[in-house]
C-alpha cells in the first residue's frame, strides 16, 4: 500500500521581514508569506492578494500585492511623521488569518519640520 500525503491548506499570514524603526521621511520594508497550519509557506501560491495597512489614523491602507511562491514584499513603505508603537496590518483575499508586525517607531530627525494640519491624516 502506498501512503500519499495532501498539502494542508493556506490558513494564515505571518510577516517573515519585519519593519524596522525609521527617521521621519524614511521608508521601511515587511514581508509576509501565505503559510499552512503548521508554518510552511505556500511555494506554489501565486494568487493570493495581500493588503497591508498601518493602525496610524485608525487605519491606513499602504498597498496590495500578489504573492509570488507564497510570499509579498512590500518595499520602500514611506513614512512622513513621527509615530510611535505603529504596528502594520495584513489581510487577504482569500480571507486567511490576519496578522501584525512587530511594533517599530517613526523618529526625527532634529532637522525636517512637518506641518500636520490641513491635508488630513499620512502616516
Amino acid at each position: 500500500m502506498k501512503a500519499s500525503f495532501a498539502a494542508n491548506p493556506a490558513t494564515q499570514l505571518v510577516f517573515t521581514t519585519q519593519p524596522s524603526t525609521i527617521v521621519q521621511g524614511g521608508t521601511t520594508n515587511a514581508t509576509v508569506s501565505v503559510e499552512d497550519v503548521d508554518g510552511n509557506i505556500m511555494a506554489t501560491d501565486n494568487t493570493t492578494q495581500i493588503t497591508l495597512s498601518v493602525n496610524a489614523c485608525g487605519s491606513t491602507t499602504l498597498g496590495t500585492v500578489t504573492a509570488a511562491n507564497g510570499v509579498a514584499q512590500f518595499t520602500n513603505l514611506p513614512f512622513l511623521k513621527v509615530h510611535t508603537g505603529l504596528k502594520l496590518h495584513a489581510t487577504s483575499i482569500p480571507p486567511l488569518t490576519a496578522a501584525d508586525s512587530n511594533a517599530f517607531d517613526v523618529q526625527t530627525d532634529g532637522d525636517t519640520l512637518f506641518f500636520d494640519g490641513f491635508d488630513g491624516c499620512v502616516p
